[in-house]
């Protein structure tokens, strides 16, 4: 446990001083993850918007209160759960992160799996999916189970895709419901 602390902490100095792309100059606060560490579950989203940005914290706009709801339908809780984004600065106008901008925060992923050491990560959207290495959509294979260096991942839409979108709401129910199954397996 002390060891993950340290590579935590090691994290979040790491975060505040890289410039490895533009996107630096749009954070306010840095956002490393917040959760458990060590915790079974890893959950991976995007990027932080506007409130996370001003907050320091993953997923507090509205997509977090929309993801607490996917949570209790999975029997899970923030408590229990570490999260964190794909790529930690904020995208001007909240755009799509490129694939430069995901790979330069690749090694803070590496560090943070590390640190946390879960049984299984919950990538959420397809900048999830290609922060991992995943060459899919998420539309045909949500509701899956995958590996990434050995750790399980389960795959489902982001948060803000399931408020929008009435059809991918459904198909995430649905998603949250068998991560609820996995993991009382």
């Amino acid at each position: 446990m002390e060891v993950n602390l340290k590579l935590a902490d090691e994290l979040k100095e790491k975060i505040e001083n890289c410039r490895k792309c533009s996107l630096w100059r749009f954070r306010k606060k840095v956002i490393v993850g917040e959760g458990p560490i060590p915790s079974d579950f890893f959950f991976l989203g995007q990027n932080p918007g506007k409130m996370e940005n001003e907050l320091g914290r993953p997923f507090v706009g509205r997509a977090g209160k929309y993801l607490d709801k996917l949570l209790s339908l999975a029997g899970l809780s923030r408590e229990e759960i570490y999260l964190t984004g794909a790529v930690r600065c904020p995208t001007p106008r909240n755009r799509r992160p490129t694939t430069k901008e995901i790979k330069a925060c690749s090694e803070f992923l590496k560090l943070q799996l590390k640190a946390v050491n879960p049984k299984l990560i919950v990538a959420m959207g397809g900048v999830a999916l290609e922060a991992l290495q995943i060459k899919n959509k998420v539309t045909k294979i949500h509701g899956k189970i995958l590996e990434f260096r050995g750790i399980k991942v389960f795959v489902t839409f982001h948060p803000s895709a399931a408020m929008r979108f009435p059809k991918i709401r459904k198909h995430s129910f649905e998603d949250f419901k068998k991560l609820r199954d996995f993991q009382n397996r």
